[in-house]
């Protein structure tokens, strides 16, 4: 009997090896205004491809206004689409007044 993981496609949102070294070298370089943001670039980890010990505010920011610019030259339109509605959905549900 064969393994699972064999028959399972990979998921459209899925990034590749080097997808994912192009999402994470754009995050590491991204400058912000002072005060905006902290050093976002001190928590990434280029070797183990990950994104750690960022503080509460800095990852609002990165899911808010950040991840769309840096996923936008790497994934399909289709999947960034429903991702930027995504996004909207938690910038609006963050905000400190809602619009109904």
């Amino acid at each position: 009997m064969r393994n699972r993981k064999e028959y399972l496609p990979q998921a459209c949102y899925t990034l590749a090896s080097k997808e994912g070294d192009i999402f994470l070298s754009i995050v590491k370089n991204l400058k912000v205004p002072d005060g905006y943001a902290s050093n976002i670039s001190r928590c990434m980890n280029l070797k183990e491809q990950n994104l750690s010990n960022l503080k509460n505010h800095d990852g609002h920011i990165l899911m808010q206004d950040l991840l769309l610019i840096c996923l936008r030259g790497v994934i399909e339109k289709k999947v960034l689409s429903v991702i930027t509605n995504l996004l909207d959905f938690f910038k609006r549900l963050c905000a400190k007044s809602l619009d109904p």
